[in-house]
Order: C-alpha cells, then sequence, then structure tokens
C-alpha cells in the first residue's frame, strides 16, 4: 500500500495474510494510508504500519482477527517520527500486537478481545484512549525496557496480565482503569487523575508507583506484593 495508499474492502470479503508476496509482509507507509472497509482481515503473517513523515497516521479501518502467529507493528519507516499505526474498533488478538518503532494506538470505539501479547518495545509507546476497551481472554500487557504506555480517558479500560519491565514506564491518567489479574511492576507506574487499578488483582512491586496530580488509587482489594 505504499503506492496508492488506501484499499477498501466491499462486504463480505475475508483478506487472508498468510505468505503473500513469500513472507507474508504486508506494509502501509503511504501517509494517511489505510487498509479498511466492511470485510476481515485475517493475518497469519505481518502487518505493519508507518508512514513516511513525521507524526503522520496509517490506519486499519477493518474488523481484525490476528492469529497466534500474526504480528501487527507498529514501525518506524524512512527516519520518520512520531508516527501513529491506528487501530479497528474490532480485533481479536491472540498473536502479537506491538509498537516497535511508532506508535501503536487504540481509540474510541475500539475493543480488543485479547488472549495473545499486546506490547511496546525498543523505546516506542502504546495508547489507550477515549474508552477504547481490552478483555482479559488470557492475554498480556508488556511495557518492555525503554517502551511507554498509555490509558487514558473516560470509559478505557485494560483487563490483562500486565508487566512493566524495569525501564518500562506505564502512565494511568483520567478515570481510566487497568484490572487483572495481576500487575507486575519492575518499572514505574504512574497514576494520574481519578485513574484506578481495579481488584480483583495482584500488583507485584520491585519498581516505583508514582501518584500525582490527582487522586489515582488502587481499590481497596487489591493485593500488593514486593519491596518497589
Amino acid at each position: 500500500l505504499a503506492n496508492s495508499g488506501t484499499a477498501t474492502l466491499d462486504a463480505p470479503v475475508t483478506v487472508l495474510n498468510d505468505g503473500m508476496g513469500g513472507n507474508g509482509t504486508n506494509s502501509i507507509t503511504a501517509n494517511s494510508g489505510r487498509l479498511g472497509g466492511a470485510g476481515v482481515i485475517t493475518n497469519s503473517g505481518i502487518i505493519e504500519g508507518g508512514a513516511t513523515t513525521n507524526s503522520n497516521t496509517t490506519y486499519l479501518d477493518s474488523v481484525v482477527v490476528n492469529n497466534a502467529d500474526g504480528v501487527i507493528r507498529a514501525m518506524s519507516n524512512n527516519g520518520a517520527t512520531g508516527t501513529i499505526f491506528q487501530m479497528p474498533s474490532s480485533v481479536t488478538n491472540a498473536g502479537t500486537m506491538e509498537a516497535n518503532g511508532g506508535k501503536l494506538n487504540f481509540t474510541t470505539g475500539t475493543t480488543v478481545a485479547n488472549s495473545g501479547t499486546i506490547q511496546a518495545v525498543n523505546g516506542s509507546n502504546v495508547t489507550f484512549t477515549s474508552g477504547a476497551i481490552v478483555t482479559d481472554s488470557g492475554g498480556t500487557l508488556r511495557i518492555a525496557s525503554t517502551g511507554t504506555g498509555l490509558i487514558t480517558g473516560s470509559a478505557t479500560r485494560v483487563d490483562a496480565t500486565t508487566v512493566i519491565d524495569d525501564g518500562g514506564t506505564l502512565t494511568l491518567q483520567s478515570t481510566s482503569r487497568l484490572g487483572g489479574p495481576s500487575v507486575q511492576v519492575d518499572g514505574d507506574l504512574i497514576m494520574r487523575g481519578s485513574a484506578r487499578i481495579d481488584a480483583p488483582v495482584t500488583v507485584g512491586m520491585t519498581g516505583n508507583a508514582t501518584f500525582n496530580s490527582g487522586t489515582g488509587y488502587f481499590d481497596n482489594a487489591v493485593t500488593i506484593l514486593g519491596d518497589g
């Protein structure tokens, strides 16, 4: 999609990405480029998005099913910085969705059924905002060393086994919620506004939890373990 910029799926069509072009990698690289429409994208390869100029956005606009061997990646392209790969309103993830060079963004009306991994690596950022919902089906949210995560906005909620590696930072703000079953903080957890970690969840602490700019809190029934 680097040339035309837009591909539209007219219902009811399913695109199966399982080895097209010999390597199963499909890249959306045009500024404001998008793969979307009324169809379904089933991914067992690699789908990556990264615009060619700073702070531009690329889009997945169809229903997405990311299989266990699938990777969806926000990447860096042509040295551009601040690029965003925008996820669609309906995602089923059993594979890997990652920010790796660009920002992976889940926003208004997005619902993710997550049994795989959503992660921020290599100094990149994953963001959940404006009412995005991640439901836990045994999945993981991982903020790797030098990675960052942001959960913000009214009605935004992430339920996952959450791991913040040493050197990683996850920020909760506004009235957002983070649920369990567990949160392991080896890096930094920052709570702002009225953000909340909901029970039942176990929080393991070897890193730091910072509460500022509001009344962010852990639910009374949260269990906290460790020496952070």
